[in-house]
């Protein structure tokens, strides 16, 4: 086949794929409307629109000769980057007005003097020593439990008192006042009549035990202008007490069993005055009437002398500054140093964690 015949195929079969144009939309009459303006034709107004586009195209493409893209536009542009500023403020100080929170004080319901016994550690006879119970309102203790010092002694465990180290109360479990009234004696004085249950009269057990037991309570009772006291069971008097059936048909007083008591007694509770005087109150059935102290772990120590002494009973007082600042775990300690080799005897220990500083 020749170049020609192959060329015309070529172009026939270029012709047949090209598809036909749309056709030309006919023309619409408006019956009710006439209008006199002249038509274009189509194929007219595409070549308008062939010539603008052609006219805009032309400066586009002018213009990218660069390495703009296609649509940039050609003059530069400057971006200033501005750097981000923090405005740290300025340290404040709140100052907050200090709140004092006061605690509402303890209301003191009672508060008496209980004596308490401390066992010789060298076989002698057991030291009775005074300490102040206090009860406060809202510890849930009935009144009649603690409206005098032997009701505070007979309920010491309702009271949830916790007994200092190296004491302890001789009056058994169980042992209870059940009944109690006041008479006059014969000399003017004021007598406590104790009816208690039957558990006292077994006692505690043991000679020197039932006449410490009696000591304890009558010493507890005896304060505050009662000279005696006389105990009943059921209302009658007792004939036989303990385990060596004491007679008790008679009142008794401190000095009935006195010969069965360390002879240093103290009168009245360990006190500070003033904040930091010690004042120790007793008396004393001593040799040469003469008593030694001393606080443990500190240079406190000293002697005084009671009224009398060497066979008969006199009064003491010992008074001495002990500022704050004593260790933990010191004792007070009053005692006789022995005729024999000097060594300390018939000695009363009173921890001093438990002596309260008074204003």
């Amino acid at each position: 086949m020749s170049n020609e015949k192959r060329i015309k195929d070529l172009l026939a079969r270029m012709v047949s794929m090209t598809p036909p144009p749309p056709p030309f939309p006919e023309e619409t009459i408006n019956v009710s409307q006439r209008n006199d303006a002249p038509r274009r034709s189509p194929a007219l107004i595409f070549g308008v629109a062939a010539v603008m586009v052609a006219a805009l195209a032309v400066p586009l493409l002018l213009s990218n000769f660069g390495d703009q893209p296609v649509g940039g536009d050609s003059t530069t542009t400057t971006t200033t980057v501005v750097e981000p500023t923090t405005t740290v403020p300025e340290p404040t100080t709140t100052t907050t007005d200090s709140t004092t929170t006061t605690q509402p004080a303890e209301v003191l319901v009672a508060s008496w003097p209980v004596y308490l016994v401390q066992p010789s550690d060298d076989g002698g006879n057991p030291s009775l020593v005074p300490f102040e119970v206090s009860v406060f309102e809202g510890q849930g203790i009935a009144l009649d439990e603690v409206d005098s010092p032997e009701d505070m002694l007979f309920n010491l465990e309702e009271l949830s008192f916790e007994i200092p180290a190296g004491f302890e109360s001789f009056v058994p479990d169980g042992v209870e006042i059940v009944g109690k009234s006041f008479e006059s004696t014969n000399e003017g004085l004021t007598r406590v009549v104790l009816d208690m249950n039957e558990a006292f009269l077994a006692g505690a057990g043991g000679h020197l035990a039932d006449v410490t037991m009696l000591n304890q309570i009558v010493w507890t009772t005896l304060q505050f202008e009662v000279a005696e006291v006389l105990f009943t069971v059921g209302g009658r008097p007792v004939t036989a007490f303990g385990s060596e059936g004491i007679s008790l048909v008679d009142p008794i007083d401190t000095s009935e069993f006195l010969d069965e008591i360390n002879p240093i007694i103290l009168r009245a509770p360990v006190s500070f005055r003033s904040g930091s005087e010690l004042v120790v109150t007793g008396i004393a059935n001593v040799f040469e009437a003469t008593l030694s102290y001393r606080v443990t772990g500190t240079d406190i120590e000293g002697f005084t002398t009671a009224s009398c002494g060497t066979g008969c009973w006199g009064e003491f007082e010992i008074l001495v500054e002990a500022p704050d600042g004593v260790p933990a775990g010191a004792i007070l300690e009053i005692f006789v140093h022995s005729a024999q080799d000097g060594s300390p005897t018939n000695v009363v220990r009173i921890p001093m964690d438990v002596i309260a500083r008074g204003g």
